[in-house]
C-alpha cells in the first residue's frame, strides 16, 4: 500500500515546476521544423542533435544535416510546457516509461553534447542488450557505456533513456 502525505505531495508539485528533459516522438522527418516552432511558439528549450551525411544523387554530392536522433526532439520543460508541446502537430507523443514521462537526466544531455561535438562519424543504433565497458582513454575516459560489437574497434555509448546507442571511433575500451 502506497500513503501519500503532504510532505510527499508537495516534493512532487515542487519537482513538476522545475525543467527536467524528455523526449517527444515526431512524425517523420519533422524533427527540426517541430523544434523550432516549440521554441518560438512557447519559448520551450529544443535540441534536435544533428550530424552531416553526405547525399549522392546522379549529378552531384551534398553534405546534408540530418537529425542524430531519427523520430525525437528533446525538450527541457516544466509540466506544464511539457503538455503545452504535445499540442505541437509534428509531436506525436512522449515517451513514457511505466505510464510516466521519462525525464532524461542532465547528464546525460551533457554526455550527448559532449560525445557530438567530439566525434564526426556517429552513427546510431537502437538499444540491444550488451556488455558493460569502461572508457580508458580520451574524452570520456571514465564514462561506462555498453559495447556492442568490439571487433571493429568502436566504442558504443548507451543511452538507456532515450532507447540509443551512439558509435563512434575509440581505440581504448576496457570491460567492466
Amino acid at each position: 500500500m502506497i500513503t501519500i502525505t503532504k510532505n510527499n505531495w508537495q516534493q512532487d508539485q515542487a519537482k513538476r515546476q522545475q525543467p527536467q528533459w524528455y523526449a517527444l516522438k515526431s512524425k517523420p522527418q519533422h524533427e527540426r521544423k517541430a523544434a523550432e516552432q516549440i521554441k518560438a511558439w512557447w519559448g520551450i528549450e529544443t535540441w534536435c542533435p544533428v550530424r552531416e551525411e553526405v547525399h549522392q544523387w546522379s549529378d552531384r554530392k551534398k553534405h546534408v544535416e540530418v537529425p542524430l536522433l531519427r523520430g525525437y526532439v528533446l525538450i527541457c520543460a516544466t509540466e506544464k510546457e511539457r503538455l503545452h508541446s504535445l499540442q505541437h502537430p509534428g509531436i506525436i507523443h512522449c515517451l513514457t516509461y511505466l505510464g510516466q514521462p521519462s525525464i532524461i537526466r542532465q547528464a546525460s544531455i551533457e554526455i550527448l553534447k559532449q560525445f557530438i561535438t567530439s566525434y564526426k562519424n556517429i552513427e546510431v543504433k537502437t538499444l540491444h542488450p550488451g556488455s558493460r565497458a569502461l572508457i580508458t582513454e580520451g574524452s570520456f575516459a571514465g564514462v561506462q557505456g555498453i559495447i556492442q560489437d568490439t571487433a571493429r574497434r568502436k566504442v558504443t555509448l548507451a543511452l538507456p533513456q532515450l532507447g540509443f546507442l551512439l558509435e563512434a571511433p575509440l581505440h581504448a575500451v576496457e570491460a567492466v
